[in-house]
């Protein structure tokens, strides 16, 4: 987004219109559609104190506003008017709206009268669409002063619903982020100063919501209803920011191979193959009979068929669900461009050093880990949430409520997850549930890209 919109004090009234071609408005000034200023036309005027003459105004003629003391705002719009020396004469007060490198620049430049100008700068922002109260909007200033140099510096003020929400003092930078608390339509106006000028610029309207949507997914068991998918943001910064679903959204399994009891298991995957002897049973024998085809370990299903860890995980965990069949289904193409492709560390819990953590991972949408919940959600009642009706259709009634962690649990067969009801609702249940109860919920996290 870019934008050139000046600030300056609005005259009385646009619209007066005379034979002449002046519009008086009091205490200002409209020629228009003036091609000449003639001489002495408002010399020792003391009640002018704004002007405004249009790009079709081409010359400016001798002592045309001298001895204006009063006039303090004079508008060029014009970029090729031919002014005379002395049009300006004895009129110690005013300053030059005008652009950058025009005629009436150089004149102010020569005689040393302040000016501002229309083009000093361009401001650009980051947040066009999808903003929210939490989301950092960065601003940054372009073009400036193109062809000239000089050691600027800059006040901000940030401006919610045309009024003004805070002031920021001068600084060297040529760009602000501001995260805004609360919904509203958002500005910047900008005052950079310089040996040059001393210009104010204010930006487009920044709409910022009070909630964060992206996706549909059903919740409220209402087929015949949309339902937009709510997520908090836990962290962000001025490029991206990681955000969890607000509610639990499903209750299922985290890695479920039916007719194996023991489902061993990381955030990466199935390692049933692995722990070949370790009690890896299906109800008909007491220890499965691995088998190698092709160099491959393949794991014996019920029918006498094979199966290898790569399938067990394609089509039996929660990873290759959150990343396929959610990702691609819930959000529009252009959410899908919102969501990065993480690497994720998958560290051991803490609470039992036996079990490793797994390797790092390449996600789009995950489970959050131990450390994050402790990290970004730090108290237990950040971390209380309820479930959406479809979610609490799904478990059995009078049964305890979690939600999963990728971190792997008190064994090899636990994933970590998160009490959502009871004494203990908000504290982390370190030793986790057995990965293949069904009855666990799903809070979605992913990192998005910052504005759009």
């Amino acid at each position: 987004m870019k934008t050139r919109i000046i600030l300056f004090t609005a005259l009385a009234c646009l619209v007066l219109l005379s034979l002449s071609g002046y519009a008086d408005t009091h205490s200002g000034l409209m020629l228009l559609n003036l091609d000449t200023v003639e001489k002495e036309a408002f010399c020792g005027d003391i009640s002018l104190k704004e002007v405004e003459i249009p790009e079709s105004t081409k010359k400016i003629e001798s002592r045309a506003f001298a001895d204006c003391v009063n006039l303090s705002v004079f508008y060029c719009y014009s970029r090729d008017v031919a002014i005379a020396e002395d049009a300006f004469e004895n009129t110690p007060n005013v300053r030059m709206y005008c652009f950058l490198g025009s005629t009436m620049d150089t004149y102010a430049k020569e005689k040393g009268i302040s000016r501002s100008y229309f083009d000093a700068f361009e401001i650009e922002c980051n947040t066009e669409k999808n903003g929210c109260k939490g989301l950092p909007i960065t601003w940054t200033l372009t073009d400036i002063l193109p062809g000239e140099k000089a050691e600027s510096v800059y006040s901000y003020r940030i401006l919610k619903d045309g009024a003004e929400a805070e002031t920021f003092s001068e600084q060297a930078e040529a760009k602000f982020v501001y995260t805004p608390s609360s919904s509203g339509n958002y500005q910047i106006e900008v005052t950079m100063k310089n040996e040059l000028t001393e210009t104010t610029m204010v930006s487009e309207e920044v709409p910022v919501a009070d909630k964060l949507y992206m996706g549909i997914y059903e919740q409220d068991a209402d087929a015949s209803t949309q339902d937009p998918l709510e997520w908090i943001i836990l962290t962000a910064n001025e490029e991206k920011a990681l955000v969890l679903t607000k509610y639990i959204i499903k209750m299922d399994s985290y890695f479920n191979p039916a007719w194996i009891k023991f489902k061993y298991c990381n955030w990466n995957g199935s390692l049933i193959t692995t722990f070949r002897g370790s009690n890896n049973w299906y109800p008909s024998a007491d220890y499965m009979s691995f088998k190698k085809i092709d160099g491959v370990v393949m794991v014996p299903k019920r029918d006498g068929t094979y199966i290898s860890n790569d399938d067990l995980t394609r089509l039996y965990h929660c990873r290759p669900w959150l990343n396929g069949t959610f990702r691609n289904t819930v959000f529009s193409d252009e959410e899908r461009e919102r969501i990065l492709l993480t690497r994720n560390t998958n560290p051991d819990n803490p609470n039992f050093s036996s079990i490793d953590g797994g390797p790092d991972t390449y996600d789009y949408v995950f489970f959050l880990s131990y450390d994050e919940v402790l990290t970004y959600m730090p108290d237990p009642n950040s971390r209380k949430t309820a479930s959406t009706p479809v979610a609490a259709s799904q478990l059995a009634k009078g049964k305890s409520v979690y939600w999963w962690l990728r971190t792997r649990g008190g064994s090899n067969v636990n994933a970590a997850a998160v009490y959502a009801s009871g004494v203990y609702n908000g504290n982390v249940h370190y030793g986790g549930s057995d990965v293949g109860h069904s009855d666990v919920g799903y809070r979605p996290a992913m990192w998005i890209t910052v504005g759009g």
